[in-house]
């Protein structure tokens, strides 16, 4: 059995490798910080025999050959195939989100809104709801779909 785990973010990180200092470019995996006791949880699901568990999330910005953080909107489409076949080795699948919508959609609706009303705190306590959230959380939501049901296999969960 596999299961696909969503999460906004990979807790993955890409960087530019030594060895292609112009696009194409070819990557280094490391790992995210934050979400350790979460992701420590998925990581633990493929110690099953009997299950593997493959990642589905977005990369955020990648670190350029300086040490810089840089969008990932930028890359090109060579690029970002070089980043699915360096992530398909650490079962781990990226979806590429354009940084306004990534944050409409984590820092606005999901923080702002979804968080508080989720976590026990009166509706007064949470921020007023910008509209364009809405529409980055539907877009992203959109977007994690289309990339699970293009790996999805009979049996997934």
């Amino acid at each position: 059995m596999r299961i696909i785990a969503a999460t906004h973010f990979l807790p993955l990180c890409v960087t530019v490798s030594e060895e292609t200092p112009e696009e194409p470019y070819k990557w280094t995996i490391s790992r995210r910080g934050g979400h350790t006791a979460m992701y420590a949880g998925i990581r633990s699901l493929n110690d099953n025999p009997n299950s593997e568990c493959t990642l589905l999330g977005w990369i955020g910005n990648y670190i350029d050959s300086k040490g810089e953080k840089r969008s990932c909107s930028t890359l090109t489409e060579e690029s970002r195939d070089n980043i699915r076949q360096t992530l398909a080795e650490y079962r781990a699948v990226p979806v590429f989100i354009d940084d306004e919508t990534a944050n409409g959609h984590y820092e606005g609706y999901s923080k702002q809104v979804l968080w508080p009303l989720l976590h026990y705190m009166s509706w007064d306590d949470s921020h007023p709801a910008d509209p364009s959230w809405w529409n980055s959380y539907r877009k992203v939501n959109e977007i994690f779909s289309s990339a699970i049901s293009q790996i999805y296999s009979d049996g997934d969960v």
